[in-house]
């Protein structure tokens, strides 16, 4: 499995929260985890979010898995911190 690498980005939005994100081949997509302060945060939350999906959810191996970044006054918790499984 390959993952993420440290993030080269030349710059994000100002007042983002960033997420480690799934997408389906719908196009539908879920907020794992997050959300973090920076983007080097869900790069680095992102091996042990997808290895829970990977071993809960039997569809986990052919989603598509990166980063997602929202401008929010209120943040809401990914799937994993709801569930409290990390």
């Amino acid at each position: 499995m390959t993952l993420l690498h440290d993030c080269d980005c030349p710059g994000h939005p100002e007042g983002a929260v960033f997420y480690v994100t799934a997408l389906d081949d719908r196009g539908r997509f879920a907020r794992l985890s997050g959300p973090f302060e920076t983007h080097q945060a869900a790069i680095d939350a992102s091996p042990a979010a997808v290895k829970w999906a990977w071993d809960h959810d039997p569809r986990g191996p052919w989603y598509k898995y990166g980063t997602s970044a929202i401008i929010t006054s209120t943040p809401a918790l990914g799937a994993l911190q709801r569930l409290g499984a990390i």
